[in-house]
């Protein structure tokens, strides 16, 4: 094992001693496999293995694991951990990691059994939601300013944009190209935009570094705009409009089946799944309102297709909370929520509204089916 630098030494004892004294998360940012091992008999932790043979990825991968540990900064019982391995590190072969990048889930103990293998998306919401899945925490998402977009290579793009799970649009740009850098600050806007919906990927491709690809998808000038869409057989469609906000939003909105206003701000079908919708609607209308029809109902939900749209949690809350609480709930709610608005004028946060405003639509949807 290579040693340490001064500056690597000293950066361990910085965040360990962070660990302590702070009770902050327990951020690992250059781990070696023995932190990693120790970190995680500590806490349960999300792990990512990086290959510096790709700087372009793993730069951005380490800057995005810096926001994901900051989320969870005044939590001690999660780690956050980042390390670069050649597939023949201890770590790598400890959990298996052949594919780089790779992402993990690893259970407090660190017992490689229990690893899950995740999918790679580096937006930082995406990976602070998972691990408030996993481990009931609470983290700081990201500021609306923060860039989301993908940074793609020859080595993650069939992994990321062949996803039939995700609708994938791309920016094949040039480093010298002086549309590509105007374009590439309403890429990063959209990227924030389009941050709720989960099944959604904003990525942009340097296709000078990896002409293989560009010439694949016919890609003879920049920049050059493509969404693969969802499905088995991954459809995909070339934007052939004026390179500008609203339009961009409205090309996506018709594609990925969002509801986005053309500055970006939220409409009235915003969040909402109306296939969803109207199964949780029948489920009420049913009237039986028990944990065994929830669970078939969740299981339709489930073959509907919207299981990876970025409502689905809260349409599953929201079963759960009928079995329990009543239809009644639905009112209660939905009352509980538009006060938010009437109270906004008391420092309530802009993303908290816009949160609160999907989950308004959603419940005006169902409402509408009864």
């Amino acid at each position: 094992m290579p040693a340490r630098s001064i500056a690597q030494v000293a950066l361990l004892v910085v965040v360990q001693a962070c660990f302590v004294r702070f009770a902050c998360a327990f951020f690992v940012p250059d781990a070696y496999d023995q932190d990693m091992i120790a970190a995680l008999k500590k806490a349960p932790g999300l792990v990512l293995f990086c290959d510096d043979r790709r700087p372009a990825v793993c730069a951005q991968a380490k800057s995005v694991y810096g926001q994901v540990g900051k989320a969870f900064a005044k939590h001690k019982d999660v780690a956050i951990v980042y390390t670069q391995c050649d597939g023949s590190h201890a770590g790598c072969v400890r959990y298996q990691v052949k594919d780089l990048p790779a992402l993990r889930w690893i259970p407090k103990g660190g017992d490689p059994v229990e690893a899950e293998q995740l999918m790679m998306d580096l937006r930082p919401n995406f990976l602070i939601s998972e691990v408030e899945t996993r481990t009931g925490l609470m983290g700081e998402k990201a500021p609306p300013t923060q860039a989301l977009t993908v940074a793609l290579d020859r080595d993650n793009f069939d992994q990321i944009v062949m996803d039939p799970k995700r609708d994938v649009f791309v920016d094949f740009y040039a480093p010298w190209c002086q549309h590509c850098k105007a374009l590439k600050p309403k890429f990063e806007d959209i990227a924030r935009i389009f941050a709720p919906e989960k099944h959604v990927v904003i990525a942009m491709l340097d296709a000078e570094a990896n002409k293989d690809i560009g010439k694949k998808y016919n890609v003879r000038g920049y920049p050059t705009l493509l969404l693969f869409k969802r499905g088995e057989e991954k459809q995909v469609v070339k934007f052939e409009g004026a390179r500008q906000l609203p339009q961009l939003i409205e090309f996506l909105n018709e594609h990925v089946g969002a509801h986005y206003a053309a500055d970006g701000s939220l409409t009235e079908r915003s969040g909402v799944a109306l296939d969803l919708s109207l199964i949780v609607a029948d489920f009420i209308k049913d009237g039986a309102l028990d944990t065994e029809a929830a669970a078939k109902v969740k299981e339709l939900m489930q073959d509907s297709g919207d299981s990876e749209h970025g409502s689905f949690e809260y349409y599953a809350h929201l079963l759960d909370k009928l079995v329990s609480r009543g239809r009644s709930f639905l009112e209660l709610e939905h009352e509980r929520l538009r006060k938010m608005f009437t109270e906004a004028g008391t420092g309530i946060a802009e993303n908290q509204l816009n949160h609160a405003r999907r989950r308004i639509n959603i419940l005006e949807s169902i409402r509408d089916e009864l």
